[in-house]
């Protein structure tokens, strides 16, 4: 049985690779395709939609808001329960970058409906100014993020802190802020055809993750040179990021989670609130 999945490249899923290097979803009698998706959860999204994929790790907010606006997918886990640390970045040579005025200001995003467009707008709510989707670029990836901010066809930039920092020790970023999501911030979603055929794969499957993240942080010195040698990433900055980092081994979604989560989109006009039951598998556990 194959079974397509779709994440970031980024060490947030190193638990998957981990799984997936030793072979193990192989000998329950599951053929993992695993695709790298560098335009994120926007670009994953779509493809869960076309049904280029089966399952996909979103962050959590963008799955929230692609489900509750009809998208043929349900949060079957929370991935990662701590939050996710973004960077607000604009370009070296950018002198007109201001977060205390953001109403000029242009956001390079990946796609919408990406966690670096809904975030730009969680951003400004929460300092009690309003930004309008017409300052949304949509640029697809790092790389075109940075060729649009070293334009200066854009002003800032959200992304993971460590993903980014290498550009930002170059000289190439500036690091305006940082920005923790105020909720977990990726869940594993699964494409309802999925859901309805292949429930004992994904029981599996899953099964088979909360044991590589066991794994994983029983042996937490061999985890952190894997992702520095993996993700090209510093051992201090690596040894940072695990000690703030909870990847989930419980079956529970927390539904004040789910519920605080749709409050914000709503309030930001992103999505309608829906049953939080209607976000999740039927199988999944709220709490």
């Amino acid at each position: 049985m194959t079974v397509k999945i779709g994440g970031v490249p980024e060490h947030f899923n190193y638990p998957w690779h981990f799984a997936l290097e030793r072979g193990l979803f192989s000998k329950a009698g599951i053929e993992v395709e695993w695709t790298d998706f560098p335009g994120g959860t926007g670009a994953m999204s779509n493809a869960l939609k076309n049904k280029e994929l089966d399952i996909a790790i979103l962050l959590t907010e963008g799955a929230i808001k692609e489900i509750s606006n009809g998208a043929n997918f349900k949060i079957v886990k929370v991935y990662v329960q701590s939050p996710l640390i973004w960077g607000i970045h604009t370009s070296s040579t950018n002198r007109k970058a201001n977060l205390d005025n953001l109403r000029g200001m242009k956001y390079a995003i990946s796609r919408r409906g990406s966690g670096s467009h809904l975030m730009s707008f969680v951003h400004a709510r929460e300092k009690g100014q309003d930004i309008s989707d017409e300052q949304m670029i949509v640029v697809d990836d790092i790389s075109g993020a940075l060729a649009s901010l070293k334009g200066k066809n854009t002003d800032l930039f959200f992304w993971e802190k460590f993903t980014t920092k290498p550009y930002v020790e170059t000289g190439e970023l500036i690091r305006l802020a940082e920005f923790p999501s105020p909720w977990p911030c990726f869940v594993v979603v699964a494409h309802t055809e999925l859901l309805s055929s292949k429930r004992e794969a994904l029981h599996t499957l899953l099964s088979i993750l909360n044991e590589s993240i066991h794994s994983v942080l029983s042996n937490l010195e061999d985890t952190q040179m894997n992702i520095v040698q993996k993700y090209k990433l510093a051992e201090n900055d690596v040894k940072e990021w695990l000690g703030q980092t909870k990847w989930s081994t419980s079956e529970l979604v927390s539904e004040n989670m789910l519920h605080h989560t749709q409050t914000a989109l709503e309030t930001l006009g992103l999505s309608k609130r829906i049953q939080t039951s209607h976000l999740v598998y039927d199988q999944t556990i709220l709490n």
